[in-house]
């Protein structure tokens, strides 16, 4: 078959999904770079290679390299780069015969929206309690004693929570 000006031998289709964990090195500036690394899973299909075949699926390990800008609140654009490594044993009669490569460079540009991101809410601030002085009226939430006297008798104890 000819194909433009190169000879197309034969073809298959390949979906590589992959997942992938990131680590956002300035997660809430404006710029925001990234890295990543994970596996893709490769699923093989529609081959047409006359005689030979190749496996159905491929396992390898992933990578991305890229960037998120945030144009508005919530909003950001992204690039990034992905590779991932895509290897499938080649085969006549159930031999093998070579191993193909694929390796596919992946650019990608991007919209997107945020859910969720909103700021935390800045809790109230605290005042610090002071010590009581000697003599003070207990404060709630502290265990006291305090000794009352009836004529007469002994001293009883209540407790003050």
């Amino acid at each position: 078959m000819q194909n433009g000006s190169s000879t197309v031998l034969e073809t298959f289709k390949h979906l590589p999904p992959t997942l992938t964990g990131k680590y956002n090195f300035n997660p809430t500036s404006t710029f925001r770079p990234y890295v990543g690394l994970g596996t893709n899973v490769t699923f093989i299909s529609n081959v047409d290679l006359g005689p030979l075949t190749l496996d159905k699926t491929s396992i390898g390990p992933a990578a991305q390299l890229g960037f998120d800008v945030k144009v508005a609140d919530n909003r950001f654009v992204n690039a990034d780069v992905k590779w991932a490594q895509i290897r499938s044993d080649v085969k006549l009669n159930g031999t093998k015969l070579l191993e193909a490569r694929i390796d596919p460079l992946l650019y990608g540009i991007g919209i997107g929206y945020r859910f969720g991101s909103h700021a935390a809410p800045t809790p109230a601030p605290v005042r610090p309690i002071a010590p009581a002085a000697p003599g003070s009226r207990p404060r709630p939430g502290r265990r006291a004693r305090a000794r009352a006297g009836r004529a007469g008798s002994g001293t009883q104890g209540s407790e003050f929570r």
